[in-house]
């Protein structure tokens, strides 16, 4: 069986959330804001001591479905992807050479009208590497669409990235009860 060479050590860093939930879309960008600033902290804080590379936040870190229908996400909080926010953590990824895996937003895309997904990304220094958008939302508190559930859906439910510190598939923690990458 082949084995792939050995990378060079790297250290990840899971960052916790306690911040109040928007409740509309315009308060995101606030909220990309200490996120990105939470990721010098820890590139930053820990550089002495080892090379952060990988930077982790939970589910729900722009916006959670604090509304009861889809059409009340999309109307107030959710975003397509790629957009400005997005944007930033590239530019955040190239400064600090690190992979950074968002955390959720409440995502709208054009190809599914009237459908909104709790979906992730994982950005590198070379921009948006992919996104997963959750399997197996938590019914009844997440009316979000699940991709396995719209006829045509042709997009990888887990897509897998290769990159120089390694293979990665995302997901959300409920889709197996564990750590969301």
């Amino acid at each position: 069986m082949p084995c792939r060479p050995p990378r060079a050590a790297y250290y990840a860093a899971a960052i916790q959330t306690d911040l109040p939930c928007p409740r509309d879309r315009a308060e995101i960008p606030e909220r990309v804001n200490k996120l990105l600033g939470m990721i010098d902290q820890a590139v930053i804080g820990y550089g002495p001591f080892f090379d952060i590379r990988l930077v982790v936040f939970p589910e729900f870190a722009h916006a959670a479905p604090i509304y009861e229908t889809p059409a009340e996400l999309a109307d107030r909080l959710a975003v397509p992807i790629p957009n400005e926010h997005t944007d930033r953590y590239i530019k955040k990824a190239k400064e600090r050479n690190v992979f950074i895996q968002t955390g959720t937003f409440l995502e709208v895309d054009p190809k599914w009208p009237g459908s909104v997904f709790n979906t992730t990304c994982l950005i590198g220094p070379d921009g948006l590497l992919s996104r997963y958008r959750k399997v197996n939302p938590w019914l009844p508190w997440e009316v979000h669409a699940s991709p396995h559930d719209l006829p045509g859906y042709d997009e990888p439910l887990f897509p897998v990235v290769e990159t120089e510190i390694g293979g990665w598939v995302q997901r959300s923690v409920m889709t197996g009860s564990s750590p969301s990458l």
